[in-house]
């Protein structure tokens, strides 16, 4: 659990130049561990938040890019709208 948790805090510091959401990262970890007990969630993410934030943005950059390199990834979403003949609408 602490190697996911270090990813998550490395991501969204990286995201938000360099200072890790301690609420962000703890909602992240109850996504993927449903089960995990809150006070050892919340313990944990703060010692690894603290860790994180003490780093330069260029140090977590590089030790997430090692660690998760898909998380620096960007996904550009695109969707494709199509518009249809209205049927009571004449000329333009």
């Amino acid at each position: 659990m602490e190697e996911i948790i270090l990813k998550l805090a490395l991501n969204n510091a990286v995201k938000y130049n360099g200072k890790a959401n301690i609420n962000a990262v703890i909602g992240a970890v109850f996504n993927q561990f449903k089960d995990a007990k809150k006070e050892e969630v919340i313990k944990k993410v703060n010692e690894i938040i603290k860790k994180v934030n003490s780093m330069s943005l260029e140090e977590q950059t590089k030790k997430l890019e090692k660690l998760a390199p898909e998380m620096l990834e960007k996904k550009k979403i695109v969707e494709e709208r199509i518009l249809h003949e209205l049927p009571n609408v004449k000329g333009k």
